[in-house]
């Protein structure tokens, strides 16, 4: 079971009750299906099976390496290419242009605990799909974006909301970051499925924070109020073309 079957195909199922009668039917069906069909049915031991999966995994990996995801070219700068974890993982995580994306201004918080960042809640019912007032029941699949265009480690996050009306998330802090004396981290995050989301924290003077400063501010409606705005992957390209997180945009 892959990822991206994990997390991307919608499975469904029906239960019928049918006669024992009807039963018989169909295992005669099937019982003829297998006899017509034997010529052609191998084991999967067999050498000719085995040499087709190998051509399959060939062609993934070049599949594979033919998307491999590149930085976009800046003057002065060589290209560099992204790792990938597993084989998989492009089509797991990648997103296209329906993908609902937020830009998110990260609180402080208390004795520099910005990772455990706060949202608004209707950000954190409607975008998160967060309950607000339940605890531990509604868990998030996070992933962030390292800014060489590596994914950092799978976590499993509960939505947290508390009587002060605080409704937190958990992100990732690789590089043990602290919050900037000026300026507020920009979170850029990417519903990639249900209740799955890739994202990225960028702090002033990282490359795309500007850009991403003037749009949140172009969305500012309270000088007191910190933005959460949803937008599209196209606003998203046009502010911030070179930041990692679109390396996953198919």
């Amino acid at each position: 079971m892959t990822a991206k079957g994990l997390r991307r195909n919608v499975e469904a199922f029906a239960i019928h009750e049918v006669t024992e009668e009807r039963i018989i039917e169909v295992e005669e069906m099937w019982n003829e299906w297998l006899s017509n069909s034997n010529t052609v049915l191998k084991n999967i031991t067999d050498t000719d099976v085995l040499e087709r999966a190998e051509l399959n995994s060939h062609r993934i990996s070049t599949q594979t390496a033919r998307k491999n995801l590149k930085r976009p070219e800046k003057k002065d700068e060589l290209e560099v290419t992204a790792p990938i974890d597993e084989q998989d993982e492009i089509d797991a995580w990648a997103f296209d242009e329906k993908c609902k994306i937020l830009i998110a201004e990260i609180p402080g918080g208390t004795n520099n605990r910005w990772s455990q960042a706060n949202f608004d809640k209707k950000t954190f019912r409607e975008y998160f799909g967060g309950l607000p007032g339940v605890n531990g029941i509604y868990r998030l699949i996070m992933r962030n974006v390292l800014w060489d265009g590596s994914l950092g480690e799978t976590k499993i996050r509960p939505t947290v909301s508390v009587a002060s009306k605080n409704y937190r998330i958990e992100l990732a802090n690789p590089e043990r970051r602290q919050y900037p004396a000026d300026g507020k981290p920009i979170g850029v995050f990417a519903k990639i499925a249900e209740r799955t989301f890739m994202y990225m924290i960028v702090f002033p003077n990282q490359d795309g924070y500007e850009a991403l400063y003037e749009l949140v501010c172009s969305h500012r409606e309270r000088a007191d109020r910190l933005v959460r705005y949803q937008t599209s992957v196209a606003e998203l390209q046009s502010a911030a073309p070179l930041l990692p997180l679109l390396y996953y945009l198919t």
